[in-house]
């Protein structure tokens, strides 16, 4: 229900907060969940998908997002959104206090990790010398999907290179660790967030695109 401006304002100002503020506005009559496949690690390239056949369906759109966080094996209180929109409604997330009809929920639940660490793909490539910070939750999924698509080229292309001290930072959350010998700042959140880091390699773009940035990092990291 969001235009592609509005979802970029939420991710840089605080998600969490504006999706509990706009479940007060938006009152759908019917919330449905396709849990038919659920994607472990989020809904772009890394992603794992897990047959669940699971529909979830209700008229309280609350409700269907504690059985569904429930059948992912994520607590509900451990969401900040949902603990946010439930305090403004003096409503529980206690999973008792849903009416539930079907399957049961022990019959259908599966845990599934939904973070994942952006240096995980380095170490399976047996990729070194290179970091890159947890974004935070100022990051949106455009540059996630970019920056992903760039580090898994270059790490396929480079299994085992060894790096001379390279770090990357992504979104507005994250500074770059002063022993780093290179920095590229990706993104124009990233950008905005250090302008006080100088000789950084800045890739601009919102996102940034693929190409363009993959070019950049090959350019200044097989030098």
């Amino acid at each position: 229900c969001l235009d592609m401006k509005s979802r970029m304002e939420f991710h840089r100002k605080d998600l969490e907060h504006l999706i509990a503020l706009l479940n007060t506005q938006v009152k759908p009559e019917l919330t449905i969940i396709d849990g038919i496949y659920a994607m472990e690690h989020g809904p772009d390239l890394l992603g794992k998908a897990h047959r669940m056949n699971v529909i979830i369906a209700g008229k309280d759109n609350l409700s269907c997002d504690i059985v569904g966080s429930t059948v992912l094996g994520i607590e509900s209180s451990s969401v900040e959104h949902l603990k946010e929109f439930a305090s403004i409604e003096k409503r529980s997330l206690d999973i008792s206090t849903v009416d539930m009809r079907g399957e049961r929920i022990k019959d259908v639940a599966k845990e599934l990790k939904w973070n994942r660490d952006p240096e995980d793909m380095f170490r399976e490539a047996g990729v070194k010398g290179v970091s890159c910070q947890r974004p935070g939750k100022h990051f949106c999924s455009g540059c996630l999907i970019s920056i992903e698509s760039v580090l898994l080229a270059f790490c396929k292309d480079n299994m085992g290179i060894t790096l001379d001290n390279i770090e990357i930072c992504c979104g507005s959350e994250v500074k770059p660790k002063k022993e780093s010998r290179k920095i590229f700042l990706v993104g124009n959140c990233s950008i905005r967030a250090n302008k006080d880091v100088e000789d950084a390699i800045r890739v601009e773009g919102c996102p940034p695109k693929v190409g363009q940035t993959l070019v950049t990092f090959m350019n200044h990291t097989l030098e």
